[in-house]
């Protein structure tokens, strides 16, 4: 601590408020440079934190930091750049204090120091001797010779056997959401040849991923696939585990491996404790066997402790949370389970493990297999989008020749089927992705068979008699079918639709049930302004309906409707009832004269015809230009009591009601606003003799 000081108190105050702002110093708005340096001095000069922080580093700054402790001579600021990027002056540090170069994160640690040119030194940089004291030496470990091919990833067949499972059939939870026995039970054997400990290890360690990540979605007791699952099988296989190590790295709760390591878990930062657990299995060297006894110790002394106050959320920490011991533990459990499952590291049959580069992904699709009997062989490669599609018609069932076998039956398809998925779609995708159908599957797949459609109460066949005959024969289907109707009809209780539907599934042929009517809403209270319009219709209806139509308004219902209303509203619908009533009562000639009206004017001869109507297309410019120029037009109206008329009227609004045009004007026939049809006007023009 004898140089690392004045060092420090070198640099200007913005690049040490830079500094002290990217390590989370606390300094007062108005600090004195002692205070500063000395808080400073307090957060960085120490073994304990240097050691901490090197344990956050990435490879390449840590490789940066050998290199320089090797060096043991300063750079110039050409020399920095070359060798660890670019530097940004303290006064662009100082208002960003991200790091966009290896040599930018070295200068915000307050480990890369710049000095002042002098009489015999030009301008450099230094690392302080206590720092190259301080730092951990280079990691080295014994070295058993060259590591073998990976297999995939846990976290990935996991992954890929949750979706296809869900696809095929939701899958049973338990009451916290946990994977249920039964589901665990159709899972394990699409995961061999782990065994059932580490396959329902990696299951429980992916499933609440997939529950954060969006591809399930958990209802109740029952979890089912979220749309987004194809998408996320059609993304490579390293963004997969990119998104995955993301998730668990940003889980709130605590591992299931973890808990019963772990007396107390308060207090700790667990997305901090998983990149720590990341970062140490990226230290580890890339494709040779390693021993795991001594691995622990050899890691410690150079990344310094597992824990420390950052994994535990401490601002300082005078020991270690954990015991060697425990924390040794924690680290060996840690590589068994999520970093093994995540494809950090992998362990051979002889109980050595490695780290591995990833492979690039295969980008030829992998072909379709068939095997024996009604089995079909998916590699495991090429589980993607058209493989959740195949859920759909068949299960999967265990592993087969590095690949997923699939069971396909005529039960299943049968099940596809009633759920909307058609036969034929299951053929075109077997002959693209597995070539002709074999003989053992086109017995009964490549046949048509007739849906059935169930209804509640009704059980509609089609289109021939001869399936209704034949399902009929097995004992299952005959006690749900009621009375024969037709040769392809057939009652069937409502109780018994649902045990029907899964008894003709079994037999090989789709039931589409339909759901039944949706019960109507009760009618809610009607409104005074829906009673009052009621009231008028009525008084409409009775004043000019002919005396024989049926239906007439009676006078409770009336009266009924008219309960409650307001004075004024009462004493507005008083007025349009008025208004509404015709000069005299229509008698009968009246009436069939109204409906003789368009057989005579069939029969009339051509200049008899009546005048020609105004298209309202062509209606609405004029009325609009005359509203906005607040003009009177002329107009020639077709009244359904009072016949054509001619009317002079200013235009005040347009409006549409139900499809109908309608104009409000001024009327100067009535003297008071009216409200006409669009599609009842013959003529419109200017006016002649109109006094405004």
């Amino acid at each position: 601590m004898n140089r690392w000081a004045p060092f420090l108190a070198d640099l200007p105050a913005s690049l040490q408020r830079a500094i002290a702002r990217a390590q989370r110093v606390s300094l007062p708005h108005v600090c004195p440079a002692h205070e500063r340096l000395r808080r400073l001095r307090r957060a960085l000069c120490r073994p304990a934190a240097v050691r901490a922080a090197y344990a956050n580093l990435d490879a390449p700054t840590r490789a940066a930091l050998q290199t320089l402790r090797e060096r043991n001579a300063p750079l110039s600021p050409a020399e920095v750049t070359a060798c660890l990027g670019p530097l940004r002056s303290p006064a662009l540090l100082a208002a960003d204090p991200r790091p966009r170069s290896v040599a930018e994160r070295l200068l915000l640690l307050g480990w890369l120091l710049p000095r002042p040119p002098g009489l015999r030194h030009p301008a450099r940089y230094v690392l302080a001797p206590e720092l190259r004291r301080w730092l951990p030496s280079a990691l080295s470990l014994p070295d058993l010779g060259p590591a073998s091919a990976p297999p995939r990833p846990a976290a990935l067949r996991a992954t890929e056997a949750l979706l296809l499972a869900l696809v095929c059939a939701p899958l049973p939870l338990r009451a916290d959401g946990s994977l249920a026995t039964a589901a665990l039970r159709r899972l394990v054997p699409l995961l061999a040849p782990l065994s059932a400990v580490e396959a329902c290890a990696a299951l429980s360690f992916v499933w609440p991923l997939l529950l954060q990540l969006g591809l399930a979605c958990a209802a109740g007791r029952s979890a089912d696939a979220s749309p987004a699952a194809a998408s996320w099988l059609a993304r490579p296989a390293h963004a997969r585990l990119d998104a995955l190590r993301a998730a668990w790295h940003a889980a709130p709760q605590p591992d299931a491996w973890l808990r019963s390591l772990l007396l107390d878990a308060r207090g700790i930062d667990w997305p901090c404790l998983r990149r720590r657990l990341c970062v140490w299995a990226e230290a580890l060297p890339v494709g040779r066997l390693l021993a795991p006894a001594g691995l622990y110790a050899a890691l410690v002394a150079t990344l310094g402790p597992l824990a420390n106050a950052q994994t535990h959320g401490f601002r300082s920490v005078a020991r270690a949370p954990w015991q060697p011991s425990r924390a040794e533990s924690i680290w060996l459990a840690a590589l068994r389970g999520p970093l093994a499952w995540l494809g950090e590291v992998a362990w051979d049959q002889h109980g050595q493990l490695a780290r591995h580069a990833e492979p690039p992904d295969a980008v030829a699709p992998c072909p379709w297999r068939y095997a024996l009997g009604e089995l079909l062989v998916v590699p495991e490669g090429a589980i993607d989008a058209n493989a959740l599609r195949l859920a759909r018609y068949a299960e999967p069932v265990g592993t087969q020749e590095a690949g997923v076998a699939f069971r396909l039956t005529p039960e299943l398809v049968a099940r596809a089927g009633s759920a909307g998925h058609a036969k034929t779609a299951l053929i075109a995708l077997l002959t693209v992705r597995a070539g002709p159908l074999p003989p053992a599957l086109t017995a009964w797949l490549d046949t048509s068979e007739p849906a059935i459609s169930l209804a509640p109460g009704v059980l509609l066949i089609a289109p021939s008699p001869a399936v209704l005959s034949r399902v009929a024969q097995s004992r299952s289907v005959r006690r749900h079918l009621g009375t024969r109707l037709a040769p392809d009809l057939a009652l069937v209780d409502p109780a018994h639709v649902a045990p029907l539907a899964r008894a003709l599934e079994r037999q090989g042929v789709s039931a589409q049930l339909q759901a039944p009517a949706a019960a109507a809403a009760p009618v809610a209270e009607l409104m005074p302004g829906e009673r009052a319009a009621l009231l008028a219709a009525c008084a409409f209806y009775r004043s000019y309906a002919p005396p024989d139509a049926p239906l007439l308004p009676t006078a409770l219902l009336e009266h009924r409707l008219s309960i409650g209303l307001p004075e004024a509203l009462r004493e507005a619908v008083t007025i349009a009832v008025a208004e509404l009533a015709p000069a005299q009562p229509p008698t009968a000639a009246d009436a069939v004269a109204t409906l003789a009206a368009p057989i005579v004017a069939e029969a009339a001869p051509a200049s008899a015809a009546p005048e020609r109507r105004t298209p309202v297309r062509e209606l609405l410019p004029m009325l609009s230009q005359a509203i906005a120029r607040r003009g009177a037009l002329q107009l020639s109206y077709l009244s359904p009591d009072e016949g054509p008329s001619q009317r002079t009227v200013r235009p005040l609004e347009l409006e549409r009601r139900g499809g109908v045009w309608y104009l409000r004007a001024y009327c100067t026939l009535r003297g008071a606003e009216r409200t006409f049809r669009l599609d009842r006007m013959r003529q419109l023009g200017p006016p002649t003799g109109y006094q405004t």
